[in-house]
């Protein structure tokens, strides 16, 4: 998909599991935009699971399975009521998994709506970008977003996030 066709769903749909669908389900609102948004082929039938919730005390949080995450990628998950923007990058054949917090502290954009370009991340509303190593941005080192551990268990990526 061509970056100007991205940004434009971006902008009017938002991804279909994201916080704006979320949004516009709590809402009632709009809903026939995610049917629209939903991709063509039905998603892999998954066991259903326990919904996701930030333990206050820092220990593990299962965020997403890796099959569902492509190199060069990054996506938003919804941890309990914080998003939670999880990036993909790939160096020497190596995948590296990186979890931010999901909102830009410049101006509230959604971070898992932006893209990957090497180690950083940008913002699809103001393009700040974000080292996603430290969370510092290039625009504003002032300014970073939260950076937490991950690690891979079970094909499955998670997270040690903090409290909200």
């Amino acid at each position: 998909m061509s970056t100007a066709r991205r940004m434009a769903r971006w902008l009017l749909v938002g991804r279909a599991d994201g916080l704006r669908a979320s949004l516009r389900k709590r809402l009632g609102m709009f809903t026939w935009l995610d049917r629209k948004a939903a991709p063509e082929r039905p998603p892999a039938p998954r066991a259903p699971e326990a919904p996701v919730s930030t333990p206050a005390d820092g220990s593990w949080t299962e965020l997403v399975d890796l099959a569902e995450l492509s190199a060069g990628e990054v996506i938003e998950v919804l941890a309990g009521e914080r998003p939670i923007a999880v990036a993909c990058t790939e160096r020497d054949g190596t995948r590296r998994y990186h979890a931010l917090d999901g909102v830009c502290p410049h101006a509230g954009g959604p971070l898992g709506d932006g893209v990957v370009e090497g180690d950083t991340l940008t913002c699809p509303w103001h393009g700040w970008t974000y080292d996603l190593h430290t969370g510092i941005s290039s625009v504003d080192p002032s300014v970073t977003v939260e950076t937490f551990e991950v690690r891979v268990r079970a094909g499955r990526l998670e997270a040690r996030l903090g409290p909200a």
